[in-house]
């Protein structure tokens, strides 16, 4: 179905699996940029969706004393047949001092890297209207003399080369890069390049990606957003799903300790624990009805069903969304309906919710989850009664974001 989207491709001696490539953004979960289990299952899952070319995000740390972490890391990648690249930041420090003792640290921790098992490193060059080219040029062809033409090199054009007609493009093609990671801009022209040409896109779609391939708008796409959303993006699109898909539209966020977050993906940051496809049973399968239909109801839905419970969906309006369709966020709520229907939630719409509704499907928890009610303490009083266990969601879903990992969370806990 995405004949280009899926096809391989051959970067200097690499052959890469399809066209598909993860630029990791930084995610707050290295310690002292040093790998944690947490950063490791991260991006073993975006290797094991199916991404065929993997960027690590900058500011890694690599040297004698990790090697061994880092080589068992890049053999775990390469099982699902990801490449594997490390990505280092090149500043211009306007010092001729400073510049050679930071071109010998990245010489020193790119031998290291290849020594690790790294299929090669990507520079990303500060944006500057007058890049140091002499510099960038001996760069890469002591890392090419270090560590020879198997190891791949690649260089991100900034937001101002890409305005300059391609000449940086063909500088840095002729300095030997062996692939080029552009931001997407219909009016750059990289005609004289012959070196693949990643395109970072934020289409959320791989129908869109492929009318690129196809066009000649590029050689391979960057979906960094998307794959933080759903790291199964490549796989779900080349079995012809679709529609299973995560919705990414305006979906990235930060926490408050500076991780990076995602508004609909609940594993992000757990992927060591949990992960769409790898979701522990419950050690008690339950009766669970869910009452409110918005996104932390949904996602606890989801959840519950998914670790083995028997759940219902009650809702009193006549479609399923809440907050995401209130914030316009339809796709995103088209999503969430449908992964309703994938997990066979018995959903129950445009009915009045009372509390003898939910005792007549002889409930063991019911969720709360439909934001501020005058009736829902007597609701909970009258449940209580019943000897039904009731989790109240009220005041812990401020943004979707909040909503949707607290969905999450509540159904693992029972």
């Amino acid at each position: 179905m995405y004949d280009a989207l899926f096809s391989e491709i051959q970067i200097g001696n690499h052959m890469i699996k399809n066209r598909v490539v993860f630029c990791g953004p930084v995610t707050g979960f290295a310690k002292d940029g040093q790998l944690t289990t947490q950063l490791a299952a991260y991006y073993l899952e975006r290797a094991k969706g199916g991404a065929g070319l993997m960027e690590l995000e900058p500011a890694l740390v690599f040297n004698k004393y990790n090697m061994c972490t880092w080589r068992e890391f890049a053999e775990r990648i390469h099982t699902y047949g990801t490449k594997l690249i490390a990505a280092l930041e090149i500043s211009n420090d306007h010092t001729n001092m400073a510049e050679k003792d930071a071109d010998q640290e990245i010489t020193e921790s790119t031998s290291i890297i290849r020594n690790t098992g790294f299929d090669g490193i990507s520079l990303r060059l500060e944006n500057e209207e007058t890049p140091n080219n002499s510099r960038i040029k001996t760069l890469i062809e002591k890392i090419t003399e270090g560590c020879g033409d198997h190891f791949l090199i690649g260089a991100h054009l900034s937001d101002h080369d890409t305005k300059n007609g391609g000449a940086q493009a063909n500088f840095l093609q002729d300095s030997g890069a062996d692939y080029l990671v552009v931001p997407y801009d219909d009016g750059h022209d990289e005609s004289g390049a012959t070196i693949p040409v990643v395109k970072s896109v934020s289409y959320p779609g791989p129908d869109s990606c492929e009318k690129l391939l196809q066009n000649g708008g590029g050689d391979m796409v960057a979906l960094s957003g998307q794959l933080v959303c759903d790291p199964y993006w490549p796989v779900k699109a080349e079995m012809g799903k679709e529609k299973e898909i995560r919705k990414h539209d305006c979906c990235k966020e930060d926490d408050a300790e500076g991780r990076i977050s995602c508004m609909l993906n609940p594993y992000l940051g757990q992927e060591s624990r949990y992960s769409e496809y790898n979701m522990t049973p419950a050690a008690k399968f339950k009766n669970v009805v869910v009452v409110g239909g918005g996104p932390a109801g949904m996602q606890a839905a989801i959840t519950a069903t998914q670790r083995g419970h028997s759940v219902f969906l009650l809702e009193k309006e006549n479609e399923l969304g809440g907050k995401l369709k209130s914030q316009n966020l339809l796709e995103a709520a088209e999503w969430f309906v449908g992964e309703m229907k994938r997990n066979q939630v018995d959903v129950r719409l445009g009915l009045p919710v009372t509390t003898e509704h939910i005792a007549a499907l002889k409930p063991e928890i019911v969720i709360l989850a439909t934001g501020e009610n005058p009736s829902r303490k007597t609701m909970v009083s009258s449940l209580h009664k019943k000897g039904i266990q009731v989790v109240d969601m009220n005041g812990v879903n401020n943004t979707i974001g909040q909503a949707v990992r607290s969905g999450f969370n509540v159904a693992i806990g029972i």
